[in-house]
């Protein structure tokens, strides 16, 4: 485990295990829902922390499909599938194949190459540079893509939030109108929703202010929200916030993430976490489009903030 630390956070990473956030502590606080040991987490199929899905986020409508010209084949010893038959999540989950380029007290930077055996699986050469930095106000996340050749891209990470009190007692403050419609297997229909519309055909309670829809957790989500048309954007990013009595959390985005996927199970099932899943496009880019590409030669630099305010 790596653990990086300054006056204010901690934060611990499995290298060995994807470079899987397990926890971050601000002030002491855990951010962050782990109810794992590290071995437990190492050959389970849950998750929790913050994993990283790459190259695609969320799931695929089929296991096997064309990109540039190339054609991929996903199996079930590589991809975790849902309840539907569907691969879910990406290829490099719990991968022990990172390697770590630089480690100091308040940051570690780590490489993970599609080369060889990674190329048979995903077929376009390229690596990963991933930077995890501490500041005084916040916790860094930034992905690196370098394009050996031309490489599509539809990642995301999936935030599993520890919640402190009861989910009809929180809020979001999310900023965006557009709620992705989803069909039964929980694929885009390529339809979007407004999120007035969607909060008031599913009773959940919401106030609209200048720049945000706040809303209540008192539901079962497993949604993706378009926040490329949000309704402000701050110099410095797209800003989400997780409000709970004990502190509000804040999710600053750049603008290359375009959607976020909230995630919770049934309220009945008594999980104490809330899932906000910065995303770089649609569920199910590579197949139905919208996936971005990183050109051969060229690299791109994706960055996501973690905020607390007490």
């Amino acid at each position: 485990m790596i653990v990086l630390q300054n006056s204010l956070w901690r934060v611990e990473i499995l290298e060995n295990i994807g470079m899987t956030v397990s926890q971050i502590y601000y002030q002491g606080i855990p951010l962050l829902y782990f109810p794992f040991s590290e071995k437990e987490y190492s050959i389970n199929q849950s998750l929790a922390g913050i994993p990283l899905m790459y190259p695609f986020a969320n799931r695929l409508s089929s296991w096997s499909f064309s990109l540039l010209n190339q054609s991929v084949h996903l199996s079930k010893n590589q991809v975790l599938s849902d309840s539907n038959n569907l691969p879910i999540h990406g290829l490099i989950l719990k991968s022990n194949e990172w390697k770590i380029i630089y480690q100091g007290p308040s940051g570690v930077e780590a490489e993970f190459c599609f080369v060889g055996k990674w190329k048979e699986v995903f077929p376009f050469s390229h690596c990963l540079k991933y930077l995890i930095q501490l500041f005084e106000k916040e916790v860094r996340f930034i992905l690196i893509v370098i394009g050996i050749e031309d490489t599509p891209v539809s990642f995301g990470f999936h935030p599993y939030f520890r919640l402190w009190q009861e989910k009809q007692n929180l809020q979001i403050a999310l900023p965006t109108s557009k709620v992705i419609e989803l069909n039964p297997r929980l694929l885009p229909t390529g339809k979007l929703i407004p999120l007035e519309d969607f909060l008031i055909q599913h009773q959940i309670p919401f106030q609209k202010t200048e720049y945000y829809y706040i809303f209540s957790l008192n539901f079962s989500f497993d949604h993706g929200f378009l926040i490329s048309d949000g309704i402000s954007q701050l110099n410095e990013g797209i800003s989400i916030q997780l409000i709970q009595e004990k502190y509000k959390l804040q999710l600053l985005l750049d603008s290359n993430y375009r959607v976020l996927q909230l995630y919770s199970p049934l309220i009945e099932e008594g999980k104490n976490f809330f899932c906000m899943e910065p995303m770089i496009a649609i569920t199910n880019s590579f197949l139905d489009g919208g996936y971005g590409i990183v050109p051969k030669g060229n690299q791109k630099v994706f960055r996501f903030s973690l905020r607390v305010e007490n």
